[in-house]
């Protein structure tokens, strides 16, 4: 399972987040969690040359990641908050 929070601030991103983790009972499989800032930089960085592209090699690893751990571990679930996977296009391989 993957979950993905998105919205404007004071929306209660961070709550729902926190919800869904607690619905998932994280003391019987495997949830990670990740907040954008802690994997694909925060917004506060956007003016850093060749950010954009780093953001999407990370966002490329984290979706293979979780592909994998997912086929490990079918219980295992994802939580991304923040995540603007809307951010860019990417195209197949």
């Amino acid at each position: 399972m993957i979950y993905i929070v998105e919205g404007v601030a004071g929306s209660g991103k961070d709550t729902l987040c926190g919800q869904i983790v607690k619905s998932l009972h994280p003391e019987e499989r495997r949830v990670l969690v990740f907040p954008e800032e802690a994997v694909l930089a925060t917004w506060l960085y956007y003016f850093v040359p060749g950010i954009h592209e780093i953001r999407l090699d990370l966002a490329e690893r984290l979706v293979a990641y979780m592909h994998e751990t997912q086929a490990q571990d079918p219980a295992a679930a994802f939580v991304l908050n923040r995540f603007h996977v809307s951010y860019a296009v990417w195209s197949p391989s």
